[in-house]
């Protein structure tokens, strides 16, 4: 068989709705000749919100070589473009090699402690800020140029993918994937006679690199795509984008948006 997909590894969200569609999804895949191995697989699917798929994507350390795909089975999911009506023509789509696949960027951010560094991969947005919610100083350098000495609750650096996210609750523009830029978002910032920070989200394009130097590095608190980092005496924080990965999606971007506005303005 030439197809490109043939092994096929499902991450299920413990709800009644997602282990139905599991069973249903299960089903039509071993009916045209998929194999569900959860060791050695061309595809993980996974069935739930946009937290299945983000702890998915984790999970697998953001692995180039397999392809991804999101199935919706919560309320809202911006990142999950299948529901469920869509899975018999997915399946198929699957079958005669008929995919569609959109490459989702990365956010790398290297976090150093003097002259020692780890690195993280996010698919939505690192966040920034004090762990006893005091204010967080520090200077952010775009390209290693002094772009402001913020002062404010916290930044944000998010992915065109996660635009949808923490960014988009701040106020900060919704970017379609495709577009090769990420954003730096303030939260709360302090803007008064003393301190001067940016209100508004920064648009930055793909290949620029930005630093966050603080000027007090207690009790400073990282989340990457939500989950809590805990690094003691943090000297610097880099975000560049680096990397992607394979997501295979049935509608596009748009109309996902479309979608889902439409779903909370009736909520």
């Amino acid at each position: 068989m030439n197809r490109k997909i043939n092994r096929v590894k499902l991450y299920v969200k413990d709800t009644d709705k997602a282990h139905l569609i599991e069973k249903l999804i299960t089903d039509k895949l071993l009916n045209n000749n998929f194999i569900i191995d959860n060791n050695e697989y061309d595809m993980a699917i996974s069935i739930g919100g946009d937290g299945t798929f983000i702890k998915m994507l984790h999970n697998n350390s953001f692995n180039n070589n397999i392809y991804y795909a999101a199935v919706n089975a919560g309320s809202l999911g911006f990142l999950s473009s299948i529901e469920s009506d869509d899975i018999e023509k997915f399946i198929n789509n699957l079958n005669n090699d008929l995919i569609s696949i959109r490459e989702l960027d990365l956010l790398k951010t290297r976090v150093y402690k003097d002259n020692i560094f780890n690195d993280y991969l996010s698919i939505n947005e690192i966040t920034i800020r004090k762990s006893d919610f005091s204010s967080l100083r520090c200077d952010v350098k775009i390209d290693n140029n002094l772009f402001e000495n913020y002062v404010g609750d916290g930044l944000v650096v998010s992915t065109s993918t996660g635009s949808t996210g923490y960014n988009y609750a701040l106020g900060g523009a919704i970017i379609d994937s495709s577009v090769k830029a990420y954003l730096l978002s303030s939260i709360a910032p302090i803007n008064n006679k003393v301190y001067k920070t940016l209100s508004n989200s920064l648009v930055l394009s793909n290949n620029k690199k930005i630093s966050i130097v603080p000027s007090d590095n207690t009790n400073l608190c990282i989340l990457n795509d939500g989950k809590i980092i805990k690094i003691n005496d943090i000297s610097k924080i880099e975000c560049t984008m680096e990397g992607s990965i394979k997501c295979i999606v049935l509608n596009e971007y748009s109309n996902i948006i479309n979608i889902k506005s439409k779903i909370i303005d009736n909520m």
